[in-house]
Protein backbone atom coordinates (compact mmCIF):
# COMPACT_ATOMS: atom_id res chain seq x y z
CA UNK A 1 0.00 0.00 0.00
CA UNK A 2 3.04 2.34 0.34
CA UNK A 3 4.32 1.95 -2.96
CA UNK A 4 2.77 4.80 -4.29
CA UNK A 5 3.13 7.01 -1.59
CA UNK A 6 7.16 6.08 -2.04
CA UNK A 7 7.19 7.17 -5.25
CA UNK A 8 4.91 10.30 -4.94
CA UNK A 9 7.22 11.27 -2.18
CA UNK A 10 10.48 10.29 -3.95
CA UNK A 11 9.05 12.84 -7.35
CA UNK A 12 8.39 15.41 -4.58
CA UNK A 13 11.96 15.18 -3.63
CA UNK A 14 13.63 15.21 -7.22
CA UNK A 15 11.48 18.84 -7.75
CA UNK A 16 12.94 20.08 -4.71
CA UNK A 17 16.54 21.38 -5.20
CA UNK A 18 17.09 22.15 -1.44
CA UNK A 19 16.94 17.73 -0.49
CA UNK A 20 19.31 15.50 -1.23
CA UNK A 21 18.13 12.54 -3.88
CA UNK A 22 17.28 9.24 -2.44
CA UNK A 23 20.30 7.03 -2.38
CA UNK A 24 18.02 4.29 -3.06
CA UNK A 25 14.22 3.83 -3.08
CA UNK A 26 13.03 0.88 -1.64
CA UNK A 27 9.25 -1.17 -2.59
CA UNK A 28 8.06 -4.01 -0.47
CA UNK A 29 5.46 -6.33 -2.44
CA UNK A 30 4.22 -3.18 -4.36
CA UNK A 31 3.20 -2.73 -8.13
CA UNK A 32 4.04 -0.58 -9.60
CA UNK A 33 1.97 2.70 -9.69
CA UNK A 34 0.38 2.09 -13.63
CA UNK A 35 -1.40 -1.07 -12.10
CA UNK A 36 -4.22 -0.85 -10.46
CA UNK A 37 -5.45 -3.11 -8.01
CA UNK A 38 -7.11 -6.77 -9.57
CA UNK A 39 -9.29 -6.86 -6.45
CA UNK A 40 -10.68 -3.77 -5.07
CA UNK A 41 -12.11 -4.49 -1.38
CA UNK A 42 -11.90 -1.14 0.42
CA UNK A 43 -16.16 -0.46 -1.27
CA UNK A 44 -16.93 -4.19 0.14
CA UNK A 45 -19.59 -4.05 3.24
CA UNK A 46 -18.14 -4.84 6.65
CA UNK A 47 -17.94 -8.66 6.38
CA UNK A 48 -16.44 -8.59 2.34
CA UNK A 49 -13.77 -6.18 3.42
CA UNK A 50 -12.61 -8.13 6.71
CA UNK A 51 -12.28 -11.11 4.69
CA UNK A 52 -10.52 -9.25 2.13
CA UNK A 53 -7.81 -8.01 4.90
CA UNK A 54 -7.64 -11.13 5.91
CA UNK A 55 -6.60 -12.54 2.76
CA UNK A 56 -3.51 -10.16 3.02
CA UNK A 57 -2.32 -11.51 5.89
CA UNK A 58 -0.23 -9.71 8.19
CA UNK A 59 -3.30 -8.93 10.69
CA UNK A 60 -3.99 -11.05 13.65
CA UNK A 61 -7.33 -12.64 14.05
CA UNK A 62 -7.74 -11.81 17.70
CA UNK A 63 -7.42 -8.04 15.86
CA UNK A 64 -10.01 -8.90 13.38
CA UNK A 65 -12.76 -10.69 15.33
CA UNK A 66 -12.49 -8.29 18.37
CA UNK A 67 -15.16 -5.71 17.17
CA UNK A 68 -14.39 -2.68 19.52
CA UNK A 69 -10.84 -2.58 17.66
CA UNK A 70 -12.30 -3.46 13.98
CA UNK A 71 -14.98 -0.46 14.54
CA UNK A 72 -12.64 1.99 15.35
CA UNK A 73 -10.13 1.09 12.90
CA UNK A 74 -12.21 -0.44 9.81
CA UNK A 75 -13.15 3.32 8.64
CA UNK A 76 -9.61 4.10 8.72
CA UNK A 77 -8.35 1.08 6.83
CA UNK A 78 -11.30 1.73 4.21
CA UNK A 79 -10.02 4.73 3.79
CA UNK A 80 -6.30 3.81 3.01
CA UNK A 81 -7.69 0.93 1.16
CA UNK A 82 -9.58 3.47 -1.14
CA UNK A 83 -6.18 5.78 -1.47
CA UNK A 84 -4.51 3.06 -3.16
CA UNK A 85 -6.75 1.24 -4.88
CA UNK A 86 -7.77 4.43 -6.50
CA UNK A 87 -4.60 6.08 -7.21
CA UNK A 88 -3.84 7.26 -10.66
CA UNK A 89 -0.40 7.49 -12.48
CA UNK A 90 -0.45 10.79 -13.98
CA UNK A 91 3.12 10.79 -13.94
CA UNK A 92 4.74 8.56 -15.63
CA UNK A 93 7.99 10.34 -14.42
CA UNK A 94 10.77 8.29 -13.46
CA UNK A 95 12.80 9.30 -10.36
CA UNK A 96 16.28 10.15 -10.07
CA UNK A 97 16.96 6.98 -7.92
CA UNK A 98 17.75 3.16 -8.14
CA UNK A 99 15.14 1.07 -7.01
CA UNK A 100 15.06 -2.12 -4.71
CA UNK A 101 11.77 -4.36 -5.43
CA UNK A 102 11.16 -6.77 -2.70
CA UNK A 103 8.93 -9.71 -3.78
CA UNK A 104 7.42 -13.02 -1.28
CA UNK A 105 8.17 -16.14 -3.04
CA UNK A 106 4.67 -17.47 -2.92
CA UNK A 107 3.16 -13.66 -2.93
CA UNK A 108 -0.60 -14.24 -4.54
CA UNK A 109 -1.88 -10.26 -4.46
CA UNK A 110 0.79 -9.17 -6.66
CA UNK A 111 2.13 -10.56 -10.13
CA UNK A 112 6.06 -10.46 -10.88
CA UNK A 113 5.27 -8.35 -14.32
CA UNK A 114 3.47 -5.64 -11.77
CA UNK A 115 6.93 -5.81 -9.73
CA UNK A 116 9.18 -5.62 -12.63
CA UNK A 117 7.62 -2.55 -13.90
CA UNK A 118 9.20 -0.76 -11.28
CA UNK A 119 12.28 -0.43 -14.04
CA UNK A 120 10.74 1.81 -16.22
CA UNK A 121 10.22 4.29 -12.98
CA UNK A 122 13.55 5.16 -12.69
CA UNK A 123 16.54 6.34 -14.71
CA UNK A 124 19.38 3.98 -12.59
CA UNK A 125 19.80 0.23 -11.75
CA UNK A 126 16.61 -1.88 -11.12
CA UNK A 127 17.41 -4.29 -8.78
CA UNK A 128 14.56 -7.36 -7.61
CA UNK A 129 14.88 -9.44 -4.23
CA UNK A 130 12.88 -12.19 -3.45
CA UNK A 131 11.93 -13.38 0.20
CA UNK A 132 10.59 -16.44 1.63
CA UNK A 133 6.83 -16.04 2.61
CA UNK A 134 3.98 -14.48 1.24
CA UNK A 135 2.75 -11.06 0.79
CA UNK A 136 3.27 -9.88 4.08
CA UNK A 137 6.90 -11.73 4.42
CA UNK A 138 8.40 -8.33 5.94
CA UNK A 139 6.52 -9.71 9.22
CA UNK A 140 7.45 -13.70 9.01
CA UNK A 141 11.03 -13.11 7.56
CA UNK A 142 12.22 -9.53 8.88
CA UNK A 143 15.76 -11.21 9.38
CA UNK A 144 15.89 -11.67 5.91
CA UNK A 145 14.76 -8.56 4.61
CA UNK A 146 17.24 -7.08 6.78
CA UNK A 147 19.96 -8.38 5.54
CA UNK A 148 19.06 -8.34 1.82
CA UNK A 149 18.00 -4.20 2.36
CA UNK A 150 21.69 -4.01 4.19
CA UNK A 151 23.21 -5.74 1.67
CA UNK A 152 21.74 -3.88 -1.10
CA UNK A 153 22.69 -0.54 0.31
CA UNK A 154 26.31 -1.68 1.53
CA UNK A 155 26.68 -2.07 -2.36
CA UNK A 156 25.63 1.51 -4.01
Amino acid sequence: MGTKVVYELALKIKHNDDLPNPKAVIISAGRAPNFKEKKPIYHLDEKGFIKGLRSYGGTPKEVLENKDLMRMFLPMLRADFSIDEEYQDFHREKIDSPILSLMGTNDKQIELDELLEWRNYTNKEFYIEYIRGGHMFIIDNSEEVILKVKDFINGL
